[in-house]
């Protein structure tokens, strides 16, 4: 036969790729352009190229869409048929594996099948007949106590039936003496539960009662020290400390500080006893206290002061904003300076006062004058003050009585800081120190010469409490003293004298143990009346629930009472019935269960029975048909196998073309996917170059003088084509391309040269195009071809 010519998928997108080219060359020498210059005619054509290029790229989306969907179709189908083959093969291969088995059996059989072997079959079947008539007898006598058994099962339930239906009628009256009962007894625990309802409540209101009472108490801050009169005594009358004054009297000086230093022992002292307020008011820094808080504890400080004062008969102390503001400022200018009151040293003392005369008190009311030497200020600081005051000891605020620790804690509350200004105060009643400067600071009141005394407590950054202690002298005292404090001062703003803290404040020993007690019992109380009104909840939920408006006579309640215990006697009787009748049911159909179960043994007996002489008859006939048997047999394996063979051969070259299609889907799916590609680059190419073409100013218009790029371009892809042959182009025409039937025919070929053809038949009819689509297509054409006809053609002419 002669050979046709061979176009490919390959092929046919490279002419649809040319002619599209083509057909965009001749509409840029067809169309005018608006530019006059050089660079605006280059403009124009790159932009009619990239026109081409889009119009190219749309084709190439095109034809490997079209190549992708054959591609689909073809795997579709050899899969199709790849499946339909497996199938076949397993039919075939278990009618193999059947046929062999019923060809051993009728192998065995006529092995069996003598003389001897077919007797011996006979007596088998002889037996088994024998048997089976022995087990029918035997099943139909066991069916006569079934019908016997079951009589009894239906006499005896309808007994067990009438009685419960006598059970049913009681139990009705019994729900309705009991709902009557209901009623009366939800009227009666209605009342109970009010009434212990109201009692639980006025017994909680009264308990509430007297904690609150307490609880009062223990809000009242309470805290006091009484000296002992020994101590005042030696107190009183030290004397004098100068030895060589006439009136130095040593023996008396010891005295007085024994008496000091025993000051924990003799005094009467009583736990302070915070507010709650205080207790939960947080003082997160304690180096850094506000005015309020300040003055808080200055007042508080002054209240223990002044208690102790009145019991010696010295005026009491007082406080202002000024002595406040005063401690705070100086205190303040120490930690600024460096300068820590808890060191004690010489160089200490030195800064220490220089560190407190640095501190500008006019803001606390105090006239404060700047030192105009500059060598004086530097060494004792830059104010001499108008007053007169003094500092206790500094001591340090931890977690110790000892006052001696690393400085202040993380947080504190009001309460724990009162706590520490309370121990500072006993331990400078306890301080023996020189001249009793401690114990004089607290007891020595005003006298004719001194108008006042006032004071001012703070805490430092470095922890340390500083009580200082302001005398307000007149100013025409017999000493020249000058420094009396106008009385217009801002530092009299919020004068206050504190007075004593109650002794009695807060809870005793016993009080604690009573709210204790009562607390707990409060506790029970409260519980007791949330039951209490729960059961009132209840009562009254179930008395709505049953109409229930009001309390019913007691005999009422007793005699419908009387009326449910007849009714649930009667329930009980018509039970008791039920139950024996129930009983005799249940015997009667375990009785008919035994019957059924030794007639289902019999009927199980007489079925194997039968079925043992199918058997024996059926060996019987294998024995004496033997022969026709084992022939039918062989001829059914022979064709098994023959269909089996061929079932495999038909599967066998479904495998290739199903998985070169499988191969060629997805080359064209690429292929595809890079066109779509390319066809975006283009389109986004033109977009752009069209938008600069709108930006040329030129209005003029004249013919375009030369369309040799373009020839010259059609000429490129012309030449990178060579191999195409007739291609048809429209010029007129948009750039829409009728793709060429493809015809792929090749002449039966012996499977041993298939590969060697199919080579060569590219190499022919597939030639390659310049570009990388081309070379998928063709290869997408010639796994194509492989699924679609490779296997055919290598199959020989039958003749």
């Amino acid at each position: 036969m002669k050979k046709q010519k061979l176009v490919t998928l390959a092929t046919a997108a490279v002419i649809a790729g040319v002619t599209a080219t083509t057909n965009n060359l001749d509409s840029a020498k067809a169309a005018t352009t608006t530019t006059t210059e050089p660079q605006t005619q280059a403009t124009n054509d790159a932009t009619a190229q990239a026109k081409a290029k889009v119009t190219s790229a749309q084709a190439d989306v095109a034809d490997a869409t079209a190549a992708q969907a054959t591609a689909q179709t073809t795997a579709d189908q050899t899969t199709a048929a790849k499946d339909s083959a497996q199938a076949q093969l397993t039919t075939a291969t278990s009618n193999a594996s059947t046929a062999a088995a019923s060809q051993a059996t009728a192998q065995q059989n006529k092995d069996e099948a003598t003389s001897a072997g077919i007797a011996q079959a006979e007596t088998a079947v002889e037996t088994a007949q024998s048997t089976a008539a022995t087990a029918s007898q035997a099943a139909s006598e066991a069916q006569q106590p079934v019908a016997s058994a079951q009589a009894e099962v239906n006499t005896t339930s309808a007994a067990a039936t009438t009685a419960n239906s006598q059970v049913a009628t009681q139990q009705q009256a019994v729900s309705a003496a009991q709902t009557q009962v209901n009623k009366d007894q939800a009227a009666t625990d209605l009342a109970t539960a009010q009434t212990a309802a109201t009692n639980a409540q006025n017994t909680v209101d009264e308990t509430n009662s007297q904690v609150d009472a307490l609880k009062a108490k223990e809000n009242t801050e309470s805290a006091g020290i009484t000296l002992s009169q020994s101590y005042i005594d030696a107190y009183n009358s030290q004397g004098t400390y100068n030895s060589q004054d006439e009136n130095y009297n040593p023996d008396l000086l010891v005295q007085v500080e024994n008496e000091i230093k025993n000051f924990p022992n003799t005094a009467t002292i009583i736990e302070y006893q915070p507010t709650a307020a205080d207790e939960e008011a947080k003082v997160t820094d304690a180096g850094q206290l506000t005015f309020d808080q300040s003055k808080e504890l200055t007042t508080f400080a002054a209240s223990i002061i002044n208690g102790i004062r009145k019991h010696i008969g010295v005026a009491p102390i007082k406080v202002t904003d000024g002595a406040v503001k005063i401690i705070m400022l100086r205190a303040a200018q120490e930690v600024k300076e460096g300068n820590d009151a808890g060191k004690s040293n010489a160089l200490y003392e030195q800064n220490f006062n220089k560190a407190w005369n640095d501190a500008d008190l006019t803001s606390a009311g105090i006239k404060s004058n700047l030192v105009s030497d500059a060598e004086i200020a530097n060494e004792v600081g830059k104010y001499n003050y108008e007053i007169n005051g003094r500092d206790t000891l500094p001591m340090r605020l931890d977690s110790t009585t000892s006052w001696i620790n690393n400085g202040i804690e993380s947080s504190y509350t009001m309460a724990s800081l009162k706590q520490k200004v309370y121990e500072a105060i006993q331990s400078m009643l306890a301080n023996p120190n020189q001249y009793y400067e401690e114990p004089n600071s607290l007891l020595t009141g005003k006298d004719d010469e001194l108008l006042d005394q006032y004071l001012g407590v703070v805490f430092d950054a470095y922890g340390n409490l500083h009580m200082y202690f302001i005398d307000n002298y007149k100013a025409t005292d017999n000493s020249g003293n000058e420094y009396e404090i106008p009385t217009d001062s801002i530092f009299f703003n919020g004068e206050t004298t504190p007075a004593p803290l109650s002794a009695t404040g807060g809870l005793t020993t016993a009080d604690q143990a009573k709210l204790k007690d009562l607390q707990a019992t409060l506790t029970t109380q409260q519980a007791t009346l949330k039951s209490a009104k729960a059961a009132l909840a209840t009562a009254q939920a179930a008395a709505t629930k049953l109409g229930v408006t009001a309390a019913v006579d007691a005999t009422i309640l007793q005699a419908d009472q009387a009326k449910l215990a007849t009714a649930k006697a009667a329930l009980a009787t018509a039970q008791k019935t039920a139950t024996t009748a129930q009983a005799a049911l249940n015997s009667a159909k375990a009785n008919l269960t035994k019957a059924q179960q030794k007639a289902l043994i019999a009927d199980q007996a007489l079925t194997a029975a039968k079925t043992a002489q199918q058997k024996a008859e059926q060996h019987l006939a294998n024995l004496q048909n033997a022969d026709a048997n084992l022939a039918a047999a062989n001829a059914a394996v022979a064709q098994a196998q023959t269909d089996l063979v061929a079932a495999q051969a038909a599967y066998d070259k479904t495998v290739a073309p199903a998985k070169a299609a499988a191969t060629a889907l997805a080359a064209a799916k690429a292929v595809l996917a890079n066109a779509q590609t390319k066809l975006a680059a283009a389109q986004a190419d033109l977009a752009k170059r069209q938008a600069a073409d709108t930006t040329q100013k030129t209005v003029v218009l004249q013919p375009a003088t030369s369309s040799a790029s373009a020839q010259q371009t059609a000429a490129n892809v012309q030449g990178s084509g060579s191999s195409v042959r007739q291609l048809a182009v429209d010029k007129t025409a948009s750039s829409k391309v009728t793709s060429q039937p493809v015809i792929l025919k090749k002449q039966a070929q012996n499977s041993a040269t298939k590969a060697a053809r199919s080579q060569q038949f590219v190499g022919q009819a597939l030639p390659q195009a310049n570009g990388v689509k081309q070379s998928y297509l063709t290869v997408i054409g010639l796994l194509l071809l492989s699924a679609l006809g490779l296997g055919a053609y290598g199959k020989k002419r039958r003749v």
